[in-house]
């Protein structure tokens, strides 16, 4: 740690932030199976959209929110003429799980561009923080069965 604030060009003994901000997760173009993930949840809406000329971007990444070793898929779905194409004016984030046969549920859907895990957990599952633009940060937990937006 003293390394590290030295590079910074901090003195070392100057006292560490009591909260740290959690690193963000960054996407990335959807691995196929990501992609497959999506189709399978949002497989009518993505028709509509390419049948008006328009691809659809999908960026995911994976994050295990419930600590049972298999990551969930966070998948933020664009066009190029932005996201009223999607029926939303801001781009979704949508949450995937994985259920035992292989198939996708949508347990989560946000107008966010980006997120990160948040400190606590509710329901075995932890809590994730999302933001849009340079917005402030929501905090959302799992209800027990999808993450719904916590009250502040």
């Amino acid at each position: 740690m003293m390394a590290s604030m030295m590079v910074l060009g901090l003195p070392a003994s100057w006292p560490v932030p009591a909260r740290a901000e959690a690193p963000l997760a960054r996407f990335a173009a959807a691995d196929p199976a990501a992609l497959a993930a999506v189709e399978q949840v949002r497989g009518p809406l993505l028709r509509r959209v390419r049948a008006n000329g328009l691809p659809v971007e999908v960026a995911a990444l994976r994050l295990d929110l419930d600590g049972d070793g298999e990551p969930e898929i966070l998948a933020r779905l664009s066009t190029p003429r932005g996201c009223a194409p999607l029926g939303r004016p801001d781009c979704p984030l949508v949450v995937l799980q994985r259920l035992p046969r292989g198939r996708h549920i949508e347990i989560g859907t946000f107008l966010a561009d980006r997120v990160r895990l948040g400190g606590g957990s509710h329901h075995g599952w932890r809590d994730i923080e999302t933001r849009l633009d340079n917005g402030p940060w929501r905090r959302a937990a799992w209800s027990g069965t999808l993450y719904r937006p916590m009250r502040r």
